[in-house]
């Protein structure tokens, strides 16, 4: 498992969902980005890898972290922006779910590939409230996930001259 492949099965939620949220990978790369965006939104982060060793052998978890949001009207009231924000946890927590048991819990085959893991921090779910001038509302998550069979090193020779 690498993180494009993490990146793939996680458009393939989002597109499915039945909130009609758009999904957007990477960081933007100026202010303005997030006026172009379609929402409601998810934004996945670049995942990022470390590397735990223990005595079974090395092993790859990945950080996973993004946002889901909807954007309101500048004139909306804090009633709005609390069925806005209620809502997109559902919409947050829903895809996480799903990504974790669909692929974690029960393991299953996404693009020829076996892939299968185990959270290692569970998910953290955090308020987005009214993000920057484009009052954007919604949640912010982060979780790690790492395969539960050490790294093969079998070919690492090859790699090398």
């Amino acid at each position: 498992m690498r993180p494009d492949t993490i990146r793939l099965i996680l458009k393939e939620i989002t597109e499915s969902h039945i909130s009609g949220v758009r999904f957007f990978h990477g960081m933007p790369k100026d202010d303005n980005t997030a006026h172009s965006l379609s929402f409601p939104a998810h934004i996945l982060a670049p995942i990022t890898t470390s590397v735990p060793i223990d005595t079974t052998g090395i092993y790859r978890a990945f950080n996973v972290s993004g946002v889901i949001v909807d954007q309101l009207k500048t004139s909306r009231s804090a009633d709005d922006m609390d069925r806005a924000l209620d809502k997109m946890f559902g919409v947050t927590e829903e895809i996480i779910n799903k990504f974790i048991v669909d692929y974690g819990m029960d393991g299953t085959v996404f693009a020829g590939e076996a892939i299968e893991f185990n959270v290692t921090t569970s998910p953290t779910y955090v308020p987005v409230l009214d993000s920057g001038d484009t009052n954007l509302t919604g949640y912010a998550y982060t979780l790690t996930i790492r395969p539960p069979a050490p790294f093969d090193c079998t070919n690492l020779s090859s790699a090398f001259n």
